[in-house]
C-alpha cells in the first residue's frame, strides 16, 4: 500500500520541489459537505492539497491550484477558524484548521512570493 510520502512524489512534475507542507483541511465555497482533512504542499509550481476520501479504498486523491490563476490570498487569524483563502477561477478556497500563526504566516508569505515569481515568468 503506497503512503502519502510516495503518492506526493508521484504527483510532482520534473522539477517540482516542495517549499513547504502543512495539515489542514479543505473548504470549498460550493461544497456545502464537512471540511477534507489532508496536507497542503507549496510546491516551486503549485499548490497541492492531499487527501483520502472517507471510506474509500482508492488511493489518496488531490486538488491543484496553480500560482498564476490565483488572485488573492487571505490569512484569517481567528481564534475558532484559523484558516487561509484563496481566490481561485471566481471561487474562494479555503484551507481549515491551521491553528499555529507561525504556519499561516509562513505558508501565506510563500503562496504570495510564489504568484509573484509566477507572474514575472
Amino acid at each position: 500500500m503506497p503512503t502519502l510520502l510516495d503518492t506526493v512524489k508521484n504527483l510532482l512534475h520534473e522539477n517540482e520541489t516542495i517549499l513547504f507542507y502543512a495539515q489542514c483541511s479543505l473548504s470549498l465555497f460550493l461544497h456545502r459537505g464537512p471540511s477534507m482533512p489532508g496536507i497542503l504542499l507549496t510546491t516551486n509550481k503549485r499548490l497541492l492539497f492531499v487527501y483520502k476520501e472517507k471510506n474509500e479504498p482508492t488511493p489518496e486523491r488531490y486538488e491543484e491550484y496553480f500560482y498564476e490563476q490565483i488572485e488573492e490570498v487571505k490569512e484569517h487569524p481567528h481564534f475558532f477558524s484559523s484558516h487561509i483563502s484563496i481566490y481561485y477561477n471566481d471561487d474562494w478556497v479555503r484551507f481549515e484548521r491551521i491553528y499555529d500563526q507561525n504556519i499561516r504566516k509562513q505558508l501565506c508569505s510563500i503562496i504570495q512570493q510564489q504568484i509573484v515569481s509566477s507572474s514575472l515568468t
